[in-house]
């Protein structure tokens, strides 16, 4: 889910900003003490803010589609508090210094109590948000892996290269979904028991046999695994909160006709499993840079060349 800065900013702030605005938001090397001083107090009043992120424009309503009541803290269902803190502390720890290097302040905003069936990436200035809720997080069939995933969903908004979302700087929600598997999942794996986490959540026999040909180094095949069997439970978990029935599977990927452009919106159910699964199955290393420019960098497609296992879908993806 990504969502552009609130509309408005720029006209509030208008006094203070030049025509040297870089892509990301709004330039605040020439702003006036006074229009310095309107953002902070805006942004500000955003992190103290209860309302609903709902609230916020953006390019689209819901992270898992359209809004469902949500599930009351009292039931015991989904992800416990602990886990939640625990991926939003995480993510942070991970990826702050990345965002200061790309010349912005990762935010997060964990909000437990809130029922929206949400989660959300904003941009405010330097400002760069990750809203995590309560509500998504609680819903049955959400795991802490798969809860992980939608944490670096929304990361990857911000740091996951192009094809942007339409009129706005983030990154859409396809390659979100690819970039959660292909660089944030195998970070936050990184340093876990994998072997131990897959022993209890099982593993899909075609996902340990496409893991174990992709990478000859066994604890990138366990992270793989890991990340595969994350997006299954978090897509399956999506499709419940939406009453999709359709089934979706490793085995059966999208046969739908290629896009003729790369689609900004949400994917199907198993297109979007077909993106999880193939960033996951991507050998590029994690440390190999996306572009924000550029389709290739960092990926496993190549320009002119055909699609491969470890390949943008292109029931979203339309390489040009």
């Amino acid at each position: 889910m990504s969502a552009r800065p609130i509309s408005g900013l720029k006209n509030l702030l208008a006094s203070g900003l030049h025509a040297d605005s870089p892509a990301r938001g709004v330039s605040f090397r020439r702003m006036t003490p006074k229009a310095l001083m309107a953002t902070a107090f805006i942004f500000v009043s955003l992190l103290a803010s209860q309302q609903s992120q709902a609230e916020l424009p953006s390019l689209c309503s819901h992270f898992a589609g359209p809004a469902k009541a949500g599930i009351p803290i009292s039931q015991k269902t989904g992800v416990t508090k602990a886990e939640f803190d625990g991926v939003a502390a995480k993510i942070d720890r991970l990826y702050r210094e990345e965002f200061r290097s790309r010349g912005g302040t990762l935010k997060m905003r964990a909000n437990w109590e809130s029922n929206s069936i949400d989660a959300r990436a904003n941009e405010f200035g330097w400002f760069w948000l990750v809203s995590l809720y309560g509500g998504l997080a609680r819903q049955p069939g959400m795991t802490r892996d798969a809860f992980a995933l939608v944490a670096c969903h929304e990361v990857g908004h911000h740091l996951g290269g192009a094809p942007n979302a339409i009129l706005s700087p983030l990154t859409n929600e396809g390659q979100a979904d690819y970039y959660a598997t292909l660089k944030c999942a195998r970070r936050f794996f990184a340093d876990e028991d994998n072997l131990a986490a897959l022993r209890k959540t099982g593993v899909e026999r075609y996902l340990a046999s496409e893991c174990r040909k992709e990478f000859s180094i066994v604890a990138e095949q366990y992270v793989c695994m890991r990340s595969g069997m994350a997006a299954l439970n978090l897509t399956r978990a999506l499709q419940k909160i939406n009453g999709d029935k359709k089934r979706i599977s490793f085995q059966t990927p999208d046969t739908s006709t290629p896009v003729l452009f790369s689609k900004a919106s949400h994917p199907p159910a198993q297109c979007r499993l077909d993106t999880f699964l193939n960033g996951a199955r991507c050998p590029v290393p994690v440390n190999e840079a996306l572009s924000e420019t550029s389709y290739w960098p960092g990926t496993c497609d190549r320009k002119n060349q055909p699609a491969n296992t470890g390949s943008r879908p292109r029931c979203w993806f339309k390489p040009l």
